[in-house]
């Protein structure tokens, strides 16, 4: 090593360490005083006066001193504080403002530009061939990016940045506000295309657009909804993560690859649960067709409070769950074998959790800042625990089994532990006493079987016992002396029921499941509370001498072929004003002349929205 003594200068520069952003400044005593960056440090980078003598460091005294290695390069700034080595731009230290890469530059780093608040628009010179990617991700401030008009490789319109020909579209500035309207010549949404761009109020994506990539959207702070066109293939992971406002995302009908229910981004087939919609609140009911639920799938999703996880999933990605901080309870399914990282990590509000048996290994951080968390049981089977899984300043139980994983985890981390037997209850809570029944679990009244949703408070009809022709769900239901809501209806709850010529629905069901009614062929009429909002594929198809529905005034999404194949159906009054979906095939074979009334003010708006879901052409909307 070759000790150099620096002394602390006048130059007025940024230090950055790696990529972390902190810095510390001082005033320049000339215009025309330049920087070195100091490269390959083991420290990070450092940047010193022309002189070389004068190291800016956090906190840097009069006299600093700094040992320096031999192979460490140092890197000139010029006067306008382009730090620029063999045509590479590596570090951008001026005052800002409108800037002017020079010519001659001929790819910019990654970090050149990181965590800069002071440029507002930059000039792309002729010379630049490649960036390593968004180099101006962080510029704060940065409103509009310009590309000379003789570089063969990149353009600009509006102020955003594309590749040449316009198919990709690589950067829109982080400043740039109101409605964006992407050009029909882009293909591909690069990644973090439109990251942190807060003052984005609505973004319009042409058909032409296939590829959307990995985080475009994250943290569009003021986006309220997306729609997905018809032609794209891939999106990549967080693609709509972050946007706190955002709660619908919407898919073309005509699209082969994805689909969306309740707002919620899936798979075509509904296999793999991309995104949920940050705004989402209350309580989230995933289909029992998911068996995936994607990386990041609920991250930040502040408001839901509980999430039916169906034993069909056997896979939930890293981060899935992270801070959904009023999430009070969730049961992992048995057949997921992993917790991955970061999975329920900021849960804040979860309090009990059960791993199922099948789970081999918990990773890191896959509990941390869960701060409620009081209990939780791990089986056997966890054979791997990260060290950092579970927060040590939470005063949580682990009731694990004897010379298990899970115990030498909790004495080598000093959690307090309970042991558990073959025979014990894996629900147990020594603190807590839980009696109620937990979320998942299935409860009976009567002949009727329900499925708690929310612990103590509410329920979903889930099948009946009963063979008579008439059936009421009720509002209420009392289960020991605890008396839950009956909020929803379950998939294919009485689907097949031959028998059945009339349903009452309860006053506080909010949702009909896939397939609730399906092939109820005795069923003639049914009236659609006030309360529910949404009414699954196929929940009324094949009701063959139905021919009267009445749909309530809080009705928004109507799944697709739900009164498919109700061939008496002649009469449908909606009185919701809310209606924003209906699926495909939804009044497909329904009677040919029968007549649709809406709300008078929603004539013309109903009248595109029903368009073309499978009803003939003399069937009628009226006031």
């Amino acid at each position: 090593m070759i000790k150099k003594r620096l002394l602390a200068g006048l130059l007025a520069v940024t230090l950055i360490w790696g990529c972390t952003g902190s810095a510390a400044t001082v005033n320049a005593a000339t215009d025309d005083t330049a920087a070195y960056l100091l490269q390959e440090s083991t420290d990070g980078k450092v940047i010193v006066n022309a002189d070389g003598m004068a190291v800016l460091e956090e906190n840097a005294g009069d006299v600093t001193d700094i040992d320096v290695a031999d192979d460490v390069k140092m890197a000139k700034a010029d006067k306008n504080g382009f730090v620029i080595e063999k045509g590479v731009l590596k570090k951008y230290t001026g005052s800002g403002g409108d800037i002017t890469i020079p010519d001659g530059v001929k790819s910019i780093e990654k970090y050149a530009f990181w965590n800069n608040f002071n440029v507002t628009s930059v000039v792309i010179p002729k010379s630049l061939v490649s960036m390593e990617g968004n180099v101006f991700s962080y510029c704060m401030k940065l409103k509009e990016i310009k590309v000379s008009k003789n570089n063969q490789y990149f353009s600009s319109e509006n102020g955003i940045l594309y590749d040449k020909k316009k198919k990709v579209l690589l950067q829109c500035p982080r400043e740039m506000e109101g409605d964006i309207i992407i050009p029909e010549t882009v293909v591909k949404i690069g990644d973090k295309a439109f990251d942190n761009c807060y003052y984005l109020t609505s973004i319009s994506i042409p058909e032409s657009v296939t590829s959307i990539g990995k985080y475009a959207f994250y943290f569009c702070l003021r986006l309220l909804n997306a729609t997905i066109p018809k032609n794209v293939k891939s999106i990549g992971v967080g693609a709509f993560a972050g946007e706190q406002r955002m709660s619908d995302i919407q898919v073309s009908e005509d699209n082969k690859y994805f689909t969306s229910e309740n707002g919620i981004l899936y798979d075509k087939k509904k296999k793999v649960l991309i995104q949920c919609p940050r705004a989402k609140s209350g309580e989230i009911k995933i289909p029992e067709s998911v068996t995936n639920i994607g990386e990041e799938a609920f991250e930040y999703c502040q408001n839901i409070t509980s999430i039916i996880i169906p034993e069909s999933v056997t896979n939930i990605g890293r981060v899935a769950f992270k801070s959904c901080e009023n999430l009070t309870s969730v049961i992992i399914p048995q057949g997921v074998t992993q917790i991955e990282e970061s999975t329920f990590s900021g849960c804040s509000s979860l309090s009990n959790v059960t791993i199922p048996k099948g789970v081999t290994s918990i990773s890191n951080s896959a509990f941390y800042s869960c701060t409620s968390l009081k209990n939780i049981t791990i089986p056997e089977t966890v054979t791997s625990i990260d060290q950092g899984a579970f927060d040590t300043s939470v005063d949580l139980t682990i009731f694990c089994y004897k010379d298990s994983a899970a115990e030498k985890y909790a004495k080598t981390y000093k959690f307090k532990y309970q042991y558990l037997t073959d025979e014990s209850d894996s629900s147990t809570d020594t603190e807590n006493d839980q009696k109620l029944p937990e979320v998942g679990k299935t409860v009976t009244s009567g002949k009727n079987s329900y499925k708690v949703t929310k612990q103590g408070t509410a329920v979903a009809f889930v099948k009946t016992k009963s063979k008579s022709k008439t059936i009421t769900i009720p509002a209420t239901v009392k289960v020991g002396n605890t008396t839950y809501k009956v909020t929803s209806i379950a998939a294919n709850a009485l689907k097949g029921n031959k028998k059945l010529t009339k349903v009452t629905i309860g006053k506080n069901v909010t949702s009909i499941g896939k397939g609730a009614f399906q092939n109820c062929t005795a069923l003639t009429k049914i009236t659609v509370p006030d309360k529910v909002t949404s009414i699954g594929d196929l929940a009324f198809s094949g009701c063959k001498k139905m021919t009267t529905v009445t749909l309530g005034k809080g009705l928004k999404k109507i799944g697709k072929e739900t009164f498919k194949g109700n061939s008496k159906l002649s009469s449908i009054t909606i009185k919701s004003t809310a209606l924003k979906s209906v699926g495909k095939d939804a009044l497909k074979g329904i009677q040919s002349n029968a007549k649709i009334k809406v709300p008078a003010k929603k004539l013309s708006a109903y009248k595109k929205l029903l368009k073309n879901k499978g009803q003939g052409k003399k069937v009628k909307i009226t006031k």
